[in-house]
């Protein structure tokens, strides 16, 4: 058996190889890993939060949650919708950065495209909140720092948009974008 620091350093590495290719089998690979003594329906709670649309097969991934599933048990999903964002993805497309569709759909449409008709199959009650979270940054430096992390960085693109955030924070001061976060809750599933 392999330790907990081990399985963090191996997750860790799969994330890197994978991270461009917005293909990350996540779930799939802690149920291999980490769930192979279970047989059946064995949780009360499945939960997961930004995680399942890095799965191949989103679809595949929720249906495999849903076997685990004890019955009257429910499942959690938590993501971005909407206009997640937006603010960010503004000033990214204004320097010159295309984003791909697998950005898009993940940050905006996975949610409202996947989880809840996925949902709404397959159980009797889904309930869905939703918040919108500020994140403000107070320089210039954060903002890029984040930018710089994501899977939509271009570095061919950063002089354009350290110019756009320059002027930004002169004229405002800060850079908020808003999170907008969806919570997707699944009980009693349907016969």
């Amino acid at each position: 058996m392999t330790s907990r620091a081990t399985q963090a350093e191996l997750l860790e590495q799969r994330i890197a190889e994978n991270r461009q290719s917005q293909e990350i089998d996540l779930v799939a690979w802690i149920f291999e890993r980490e769930l192979s003594g279970f047989r059946g329906p064995s949780f009360d709670l499945v939960f997961c939060a930004y995680g399942v649309y890095y799965s191949r097969s989103p679809q595949e991934t929720l249906d495999e949650a849903f076997v685990w599933l004890k019955p009257h048990g429910r499942i959690v999903v938590v993501g971005p919708y909407g206009p997640n964002n937006k603010q960010l993805f503004e000033m990214v497309q204004a320097s010159g950065v295309t984003l791909g569709e697998a950005v898009l759909f993940s940050s905006q449409r996975f949610m409202l495209e996947t989880v809840i008709p996925w949902a709404t199959l397959r159980f009797e009650s889904v309930r869905i909140n939703t918040m919108v979270n500020p994140v403000r940054w107070a320089t210039p430096e954060r903002v890029l720092n984040y930018w710089q992390n994501t899977t939509f960085y271009d570095a061919a693109r950063k002089p354009a948009f350290e110019a756009l955030l320059e002027r930004h924070f002169a004229e405002r001061g800060q850079f908020v974008n808003e999170k907008w976060v969806m919570m997707v809750e699944m009980q009693d599933a349907r016969s």
